[in-house]
């Protein structure tokens, strides 16, 4: 209500105003549990996310329970966070935390497992899960059709690398799965996205023959990725440009790379390319060349202001599953618990199945390395197959029939709800019973002082082999676009010591 003459004391409020102070009230009420759960022994008993998605349960229930059936549409859509909100402000900045603080020198060693994992592995889990839908689909209520099975599949396929470092923190599982599950978990990210954009679009080629879906398929998953690639390549690497008279501008040097984060991802949503692909393309090239043109405490300050609202808006995720639980549990009369169940149980096999078979194939090159696979690693590979935000945000932006819409939210929430805590829960007595190589015991007195000082030396010996000729081809030429780079974008270069 407006305000409509002169009053010392009054009420004025907008639908903007009203959605503004419960999104804030919501934050504020996220950051007092975060806080509380960090300061009390609550990290031992339950995750993080699960806690917030109890919570947002719970509030969802109170607001059923005490409002009246004319109010409770009103507070239900300020409880709600507009799709839109998710895909174009909350998943960006996500999948840009994840990327920006990965371990590059792990993702780099472990990069060929890391892209199968990521890409062969997403495509057999969406293949499976999808085929496995299609079979089933006429006895659930859902009755979800061919391609809106494939759509489903890809985005419950999606692994949410903020859950999976929860939870891999939280047990201290060694550097080497870690980092591989870690690489694994982001780079899928961008894989499953682009395959429920792809899938979303399959009804409107209703009449081509397969062989003409799948090569037109097979093209957009392509031109997405490369042209993501090429296009946040181009955009970042001029904001590092720029990057060069901002120097010693802190006003300025943050905001930067933050408008170019948000830019590479719309632009490349806008031009039909993968806006994931593009913003951890970004992410990689920031904290490359970005960052070296800031000073220290401006790049910590960018760091921290990425993570801080990374955090907040997974929180936020959580928060908002928990409340559409609530909800359709309490609206709907027929809840299709069926396709709960049996999407859970298609996941976790589509997990087993793609882990074991890859690792086998992996393992022979592994194995020249030392560095096979196990039983026991495959173990947790696959638990680490948590579901988390990203998939939710994907599940709510999806514009399909409103009664299949509900019934797809619900299993996600449940699968999501599942992958969490029985995972989460059971990860650290698995971990034990298995007596898996723990992060305290590869690196502990002088093996971890070691590593710490050998590490610049060892920076030293290899840019003294590239300087006698010692690398192979294609390091030498990654080397040689590098300090190209380097001259064109930064105000220094690079000491060597800094890995690359």
């Amino acid at each position: 209500e407006h305000v409509t003459e002169f009053e010392i004391f009054g009420w004025e409020s907008s639908p903007l105003k009203e959605f503004l102070i419960f999104t804030f009230g919501i934050i504020m009420a996220i950051t007092i549990v975060r806080i509380v759960y960090e300061k009390t022994k609550m990290k031992s008993i339950i995750p993080e996310s699960c806690l917030l998605i109890f919570i947002g349960m719970i509030t969802g229930f109170i607001v059923i329970i005490s409002t009246p059936n004319t109010d409770q549409s009103d507070i239900q859509n300020l409880l709600t966070f507009p799709p839109d909100l998710f895909l174009q402000v909350f998943v960006p900045i996500i999948i840009f935390d994840a990327t920006y603080f990965l371990n590059k020198h792990a993702f780099f060693h472990n990069f060929v497992e890391i892209v199968t994992f990521a890409i062969i592995g997403t495509l057999m889990s969406t293949s499976i899960i999808g085929l496995l839908m299609i079979i089933t689909s006429p006895i659930t209520k859902a009755k979800l059709n061919a391609s809106e099975s494939l759509t489903y599949a890809a985005l419950i396929s999606a692994v949410d690398p903020v859950a999976v470092i929860s939870i891999m923190e939280s047990v201290h599982v060694n550097e080497n799965i870690f980092n591989l599950v870690f690489g694994e978990s982001t780079l899928n990210d961008g894989v499953a996205i682009v395959l429920f954009n792809l899938f979303k679009g399959i009804d409107s080629l209703g009449d081509k023959s397969n062989g003409e879906v799948f090569g037109l398929a097979l093209a957009k998953f392509l031109v997405s990725i490369t042209g993501a690639i090429l296009l946040a390549s181009i955009i970042t690497l001029i904001f590092c440009m720029i990057g060069k008279i901002t120097y010693k501008l802190p006003n300025t040097e943050p905001l930067l790379f933050f408008i170019c984060a948000l830019c590479c991802y719309t632009l490349a949503d806008m031009c039909l390319f993968s806006g994931v692909i593009a913003i951890m393309t970004c992410a990689l090239i920031s904290v490359r060349y970005g960052e070296y043109n800031m000073q220290p405490i401006q790049a910590k300050t960018f760091a921290n202001l990425v993570h801080m609202l990374a955090q907040t808006f997974e929180s936020m995720l959580f928060f908002d599953m928990g409340c559409q639980f609530a909800f359709i549990t309490s609206q709907e009369k027929e809840i299709d618990f069926l396709l709960a169940f049996m999407n859970i149980i298609f996941t976790l096999a589509a997990r087993t199945v793609g882990t074991i078979v890859q690792a086998f194939f992996l393992n022979f090159r592994r194995k020249k390395l030392g560095e096979q696979l196990t039983y026991k690693d495959q173990i947790i590979l696959i638990m680490s197959g948590l579901r988390g935000g990203i998939a939710f945000a994907l599940v709510r932006s999806w514009d399909i029939i409103e009664d299949k819409s509900k019934q797809v939210v619900f299993s996600t929430a449940i699968v999501i709800l599942f992958t969490i805590m029985v995972y989460g829960l059971l990860m650290k007595p698995m971990i034990k019973k298995l007596k898996i190589k723990l992060e305290l015991d590869a690196h502990t007195g002088y093996e971890f002082a070691s590593v710490t000082l050998v590490k610049p030396i060892k920076n030293v010996h290899q840019f003294a082999l590239a300087l006698l000729g010692k690398k192979n081809k294609f390091e030498k030429w990654t080397q040689k676009v590098d300090l190209l780079l380097q001259s064109f974008v930064l105000k220094k270069m690079i000491p060597m010591d800094r890995e690359l």
